[in-house]
């Protein structure tokens, strides 16, 4: 099952081992159900990623349930249900620690128990979404809001890609865009808004501007150079990082003036750091806010491994 903690398991197996155990009995396996549970799925795959992992052996969308939490939050796993127990076999034995979007995925037997589980909890999740929008106000459950309306119809796709074209941000993955203006498109289709008001509403105030292509070795001063015409100071710019600390070869710049923002992204769009190409696109204040928070947690999270190590050798 790749897991012992009890609360993890289904009621009827915790009632077969306990009667087993009370006749001094070892507990019997139980039979074999045709369902997986993958552990370590990215939070930002989509069902279609797991059927697209599991395609070989005929899976299909309505056999993929993504795992979720109470509060509607994915759980890094999802269940999958094979058209046999035979195939399911196959596919533990051929799948285990192979990669979704380069991370590895570990495949574990799971019963009917668990999957319907799985099942509630993210019926449970859409049908909070359908009765009362205002509950996605977390990142993660933006995302999923942007996601489904891109997947309804083919105008809800071309209306976010258009979105993202006229705001210049350089992006269409929901993923990489702050909540704040996540929110606003939600809301703004939900009312049926226009894409000219939408944008307008939203860039209204942009003073952020996010360069990508920014090499792995340039420090504030590169940028300051780079952006010599338009006041920046070291403060301004937060340099974007992975969850290991890495790098990210991206930064964000918060300008003085939108105006300046805005000069910048169309003077500066395509000239060199160290000799690499920079693109400039538009950013928001939350995206910013976003980097600063992660930043700052990253910087705490090594501090406290410092702490730790002085006070264990020293």
């Amino acid at each position: 099952t790749g897991n012992r903690d009890p609360a993890r398991h289904t009621f009827e197996d915790l009632r077969t081992f306990l009667e087993a155990f009370d006749r001094g009995e070892q507990p019997q396996p139980k039979v074999l159900s045709p369902v997986l549970r993958l552990r370590g799925v990215p939070f930002q795959c989509e069902l279609s990623d797991v059927v697209g992992f599991l395609a070989e052996y005929g899976m299909e969308s309505s056999s993929v349930v993504m795992g979720r939490n109470a509060e509607g939050k994915k759980t890094g796993e999802a269940f999958a249900t094979f058209e046999s127990v035979e195939l399911a076999d196959t596919a533990l034995e051929e799948k285990h620690k192979q990669e979704i979007q380069g991370r590895y995925i570990e495949l574990f037997r799971a019963s009917l128990e668990e999957r319907d589980e799985a099942w509630e909890n993210d019926r449970a999740f859409i049908g909070r979404l359908e009765a009362d929008p205002r509950v996605a106000d977390s990142k993660e459950l933006l995302v999923t809001e942007v996601k489904q309306i891109q997947r309804a119809s083919v105008e809800g796709r071309e209306r976010w890609e258009t979105f993202c074209d006229l705001l210049n941000t350089g992006n269409r993955d929901p993923t990489r865009h702050s909540a704040e203006t996540l929110r606003a498109f939600a809301d703004a289709t939900r009312n049926s808004e226009s894409l000219e008001d939408l944008v307008a509403r939203v860039s209204s105030r942009c003073k952020v501007v996010r360069l990508r292509g920014v090499p792995f070795q340039c420090d504030p001063a590169d940028v300051i150079d780079f952006l010599a015409d338009f006041k920046i100071k070291a403060q301004d710019i937060t340099f974007v990082k992975k969850e290991d600390g890495r790098a990210t070869g991206e930064a964000l710049v918060e300008f003085p003036s939108k105006e300046l923002a805005d000069q910048a992204v169309e003077e500066k769009h395509k000239k060199e750091i160290r000799g690499r190409y920079i693109e400039l696109f538009r950013s928001n204040q939350g995206e910013l806010n976003e980097a600063i928070c992660f930043c700052l947690r990253l910087f705490f999270m090594i501090l406290l491994v410092l702490l730790l190590f002085v006070v264990v050798f020293f």
